[in-house]
């Protein structure tokens, strides 16, 4: 529900005029997902030891603190050439993707056999997203088409199917990080079954918000150095993207645990 509203509040806070309002966005959501990692910090037991554990494997430490930042900020760009229903659609696919990514790794390892079950309901419903994102490609290129008579400043699908790149890329991204940390355990962490690396939820947050706070501090320096833009995020105005952002947090906080 969060991450729903959350998109209806991305779309409503970009201006067509404004073709960095992808890098505004992502600004607010560093600023609070900095604030409440620092407040999750005060409550967490367990954060220095799991500083400790990670702090030695850049392996982990670069999925834990960067590589959702990174998804994020491709799915904000989608939200800026895409519906909001269409980029939400295609970045919740990652978790059905992580399920078939880590099904052939095991398999391909012989962690588990071929004779493992995988029915006939998870073939259905693996091809039914493929077609899916067929078809929602297909459509977003009509759409294009339509507009092409359109003044460059009313099209609202300027790439056409090409815009499912960054989406698609979020999805992507946040898949093979997830199946790389080896996926969220059923004792609230995280678990690489290999290393039996054991990392407790509310520090994975943490260490998730200070990934992106550390990405919105860079974007904000590059509105300002390279586009000579001094952005200003407390203003009235902006008051939709700190919404969109406060959505994009909790919803995040509450995926996670």
């Amino acid at each position: 529900i969060l991450w729903g509203v959350t998109d209806v509040l991305y779309k409503a806070s970009f201006n067509k005029n404004d073709p960095l309002a992808y890098c505004k966005n992502f600004v607010w959501v560093g600023i609070v997902m900095a604030l409440a990692g620092f407040v999750m910090s005060n409550w967490s037991d367990t954060l220095l030891d799991s500083i400790k554990m990670v702090k030695d494997d850049v392996l982990y430490l670069v999925p834990l603190c960067i590589v959702y930042a990174m998804a994020l900020f491709f799915g904000l760009l989608g939200n800026k050439h895409l519906d909001a229903s269409v980029v939400s659609t295609l970045e919740n696919i990652d978790g059905a993707l992580v399920a078939i990514v880590i099904y052939y790794y095991y398999l391909l390892t012989g962690y588990i056999l071929p004779s493992y079950e995988f029915g006939v309901i998870d073939f259905i419903a693996t091809v039914s997203i493929i077609i899916g994102v067929i078809l929602i490609g297909r459509d977003e290129q009509a759409l294009m088409r339509k507009e092409a008579h359109l003044q460059e400043d009313q099209k609202k699908h300027r790439l056409g199917a090409l815009a499912l790149f960054f989406p698609v890329l979020y999805t992507l991204i946040d898949v093979f990080s997830v199946a790389e940390i080896g996926g969220i355990s059923g004792n609230s962490g995280i678990i690489d079954s290999a290393d039996e690396v054991f990392i407790p939820a509310i520090d994975f947050f943490i260490f998730e918000c200070a990934g992106i706070a550390l990405i919105s501090i860079l974007i904000w320096l590059y509105l300002l150095i390279a586009k000579k833009q001094v952005y200003n995020p407390f203003q009235p105005e902006e008051f939709v993207r700190c919404s969109a952002a406060t959505g994009e947090t909790f919803g995040t906080m509450a995926f996670i645990f």
